[in-house]
């Protein structure tokens, strides 16, 4: 049953929702890859993805990043158009933004343990959560100038809601995704 929120739009969900999905990533240096998450919504539907909470996981760990130095970038991005170098914190059509580097302290022996997985949570955001159309939502992820020791995987859980947008609130919502398009060379 819809109902209005304290911001007036109306909540299509009255429960969290969750769309999990996956990537392959290649091993090679300096490359990335987005895969746009699975949505039915139409492009001109006047409905928005509210994102509440965000779970990542990177799988297998053991070997892939083979030397110090070594990183990996992933996250969400409401374009599919990925910077030539790269994502970075200040991209255009950034929806979140994470970071892992190898850093090897002293032994060869030395390691650390990693937590899986990253959680992200929006939630006490305005409006409980990131606002972004369900039909432009990509996962993306970029290997930085070191290669992968191996195959790994990303891995994605996002929790949100839906809303019916009013006119104006599509047109802002539009707006956000266009203003932040990376310009065309």
């Amino acid at each position: 049953m819809a109902k209005k929120t304290s911001l007036g739009v109306t909540k299509v969900d009255e429960f969290t929702q969750t769309l999990s999905d996956s990537i392959t990533m290649a091993v090679t240096a300096n490359a990335g890859g987005t895969v746009q998450l699975g949505s039915t919504v139409s492009q001109m539907a006047k409905q928005g993805m509210v994102v509440q909470k965000i779970e990542y996981t990177l799988a297998p760990l053991s070997g892939m990043l083979s030397a110090t130095g070594a990183n990996l970038k992933f996250g969400l991005s409401h374009i599919s158009a990925q910077p030539a170098a790269g994502w970075s914190p200040e991209s255009p059509g950034l929806l979140d933004w994470n970071r892992v580097d190898r850093v090897d302290l002293g032994a060869a022996a030395t390691g650390s343990l990693m937590t899986m997985p990253y959680v992200k949570d929006f939630t006490a955001l305005r409006g409980g959560g990131k606002l972004c159309h369900p039909a432009y939502l990509y996962m993306w992820y970029w290997v930085g100038a070191t290669a992968l020791g191996a195959t790994t995987y990303l891995y994605v859980r996002i929790d949100y809601t839906t809303l019916t947008l009013r006119p104006e609130e599509f047109v802002e919502l539009w707006q956000n995704i266009m203003v932040t398009q990376p310009a065309v060379v």
